[in-house]
C-alpha cells in the first residue's frame, strides 16, 4: 500500500498519525466514489 512507509517515517508520527489516517480514508473514499 502506497502511503505506509511514509507514516512510518514521518516525524509527526505520534502528532499526526490521525490527520494521516484521515487523509488517507479521505483520498480512498473519493476515489471509490469516483
Amino acid at each position: 500500500m502506497e502511503g505506509i512507509e511514509f507514516i512510518f517515517t514521518s516525524s509527526d508520527y505520534e502528532n499526526g498519525i490521525d490527520d494521516i489516517i484521515n487523509s488517507i480514508v479521505e483520498n480512498k473514499l473519493e476515489e471509490i466514489v469516483e
